[in-house]
């Protein structure tokens, strides 16, 4: 005679108990925050100098360029102009190579105090390597200056630019790993055989990789999965198993394939 543990056990025991760019929601010249520089963790940040009255910083992920102007103190921001292009041609130069800033293509005006501005694009618009022209006017109360951040001198008049090219950045959360998707199959004798929710519990996590932690969440919990079978006896019962570590997540599809019994 079959011993009927299961998940009529289980049950009894509950019972008992009481998440201007077409591609992007945003404009390119977005800003993010006054007086801060834009950081991707995991990605380094390129910097050059506006001589001595500011800095661009430059930096990606792996959707967006980030382009922050910023202010040396003492200094507050009146214009920023950028030009990006894959090549010199694309460019708006005219005469022999000369880059007049009132032809960048993105430029924005500041009001007083503002010494910080980022601006967004999105990579897809650019080759892995591509070319990038910055202008800002600073002001420090008496006097203004236009100046050029780049260690490229452009083909004629006073300009400069620079390269960027897209960093493949270090994943923030290497190393977090639920492993790999695995099932295993039982029959339903062997199921309703299972004589507690822990042992349940001890199954599907049975199921995870060698190392994986242990102390993860369920989706559905183990309980639902229990229903699930009481209604159902044979089929896939699916789970979604994560963990946690820090602000990084990682997750895996655990299954349990019950059988009929062999007749």
């Amino acid at each position: 005679m079959k011993k009927v543990l299961f998940f009529p056990l289980i049950a009894m025991l509950l019972i008992g108990c009481s998440v201007d760019n077409e591609e992007l929601d945003f404009e390119p010249q977005q800003i993010l925050e006054k007086n801060a520089v834009f950081e991707v963790e995991g990605c380094e940040t390129q910097s050059l100098d506006f001589n001595d009255s500011g800095e661009i910083y430059i930096t990606n992920d792996d959707t967006n360029l980030y382009i922050t102007i910023s202010a040396q103190p003492g200094n507050s921001l009146s214009k920023a102009r950028l030009q990006l292009g894959n090549t010199l041609q694309d460019f708006p130069l005219v005469g022999q190579g000369n880059l007049p800033p009132g032809q960048m293509e993105h430029q924005e005006d500041f009001s007083p105090g503002v010494d910080s501005h980022t601006f967004i694009f999105p990579l897809s618009s650019y080759e892995e390597c591509f070319y990038i022209a910055a202008n800002a006017i600073f002001s420090n109360g008496t006097n203004s200056s236009s100046l050029w951040a780049g260690d490229l001198q452009g083909p004629k008049g006073n300009w400069s630019y620079f390269e960027y090219c897209v960093q493949s950045c270090d994943p923030a959360c290497e190393g977090v790993s639920a492993g790999s998707n695995n099932s295993t199959t039982i029959t339903e004798s062997q199921a309703a055989a299972i004589p507690s929710w822990d042992e349940v519990r001890k199954m599907y996590v049975s199921l995870l990789d060698p190392g994986v932690p242990t102390n993860g969440t369920f989706d559905p919990s183990i309980w639902n999965m229990i229903y699930d079978w009481q209604e159902r006896r044979t089929g896939e019962f699916t789970l979604k198993y994560t963990i946690t570590v820090g602000d990084c997540t990682d997750s895996v599809f655990l299954t349990v394939n019950v059988v009929p019994d062999p007749e």
